[in-house]
């Protein structure tokens, strides 16, 4: 892609942190973006400061990959949704404090992307 500018970029987890930087720089770029997060309150102050479309929604879910790659049909896509990781030695972990982000980050990658090829999206699609 030589031009970003009214590209549909879709970006999971961008509501926060990198994936909000992610957000920022292809609104600078002109795209036409499209934000998924489970923070409703978060979307709605990226939306009303970006200027960008939010979905609120679990990334994990398949249902919601599916449904919202069907409508959208991205230009580019984003997968940066996951769980914050626990800070904590080894040995002061749970498997499931351990594996949180194994079962969150993982697991919506999967769904995203084999939703995404039993579309499939248009052919000059970044995954």
């Amino acid at each position: 892609m030589q031009t970003l500018e009214q590209r549909r970029v879709l970006i999971t987890g961008g509501s926060r942190g990198l994936g909000l930087g992610v957000v920022e720089a292809f609104v600078a770029r002109r795209a036409n973006v499209i934000v998924i997060a489970r923070d409703s309150a978060r979307l709605t102050e990226i939306k009303a400061r970006l200027g960008v479309s939010i979905i609120p929604g679990d990334a994990t879910d398949p249902m919601l990959a599916e449904s919202v790659l069907r409508e959208v049909r991205p230009s580019v896509l984003v997968l940066n949704a996951g769980a914050t990781p626990a800070m904590a030695p080894l040995h002061e972990q749970t498997w499931e404090s351990f594996s949180k982000n194994w079962d969150t980050d993982v697991k919506a990658a999967f769904h995203w992307i084999q939703a995404a090829l039993r579309l499939p999206l248009e052919r000059a699609a970044a995954c």
